[in-house]
């Protein structure tokens, strides 16, 4: 299976499903209101990608991952997921969960795309342009300002039922400009 729900995850591995996704399952398992969701894990995108481009150009690696074609595993796993979950009528989230994304050591906020509002026909689509947001001009501007290597991207996603908020923010136990560790920003 590619596309793994989050009641079916034995096991929460960053390494897999990125920090985000790994957070999401654990809010869940503490007993938050998370809204459904499953991840398509970075292995997924290492089984579509052809490795040797990933040493390319950054624009040519965005031109190959957009001209890629789901495979069938995947395309199968996300009509099972679409139907267990009922969202087949469902508008969805298609996030970034990239390896380190949200980590204690980076963010990378801001820095791959996220696709809201998706009919859950076009998830192919939006997988791969989150898939090709990780070597954006901002996202390998990052990375090399924190000496990773694009070599070394690993794009997982998450598909999550949207859910069409009156309001929405983001709270910051940190300073984000200054790291104040004794500031909250809202």
């Amino acid at each position: 299976m590619s596309l793994l729900a989050s009641d079916t995850l034995a096991e929460i591995d960053e390494r897999s499903i990125g920090a985000k996704a790994a957070n999401l399952a654990r809010l869940e398992r503490w007993g938050f209101p998370v809204p459904r969701w499953a991840v398509i894990p970075a292995a997924v995108f290492m089984r579509h990608v052809d490795t040797k481009c990933l040493n390319s150009d950054p624009e040519d690696i965005r031109a190959h991952v957009r001209s890629l074609v789901i495979d069938d595993i995947l395309k199968n796993s996300i009509v099972e997921t679409v139907s267990r979950l009922n969202w087949g009528n469902h508008l969805l989230a298609v996030r970034s969960s990239s390896i380190g994304e949200d980590s204690a050591e980076l963010s990378f906020a801001g820095q791959l795309e996220s696709y809201l509002f998706v009919p859950a026909h076009d998830i192919g689509s939006a997988v791969l342009n989150v898939w090709a947001s990780g070597f954006s001009d901002r996202a390998v501007s990052y990375r090399r300002e924190n000496l990773l290597s694009i070599e070394d991207t690993r794009v997982a996603v998450i598909v999550q039922e949207m859910i069409d908020a009156d309001v929405s923010g983001v709270a910051f136990s940190i300073d984000p400009v200054s790291g104040d560790r004794r500031a909250v920003v809202v």
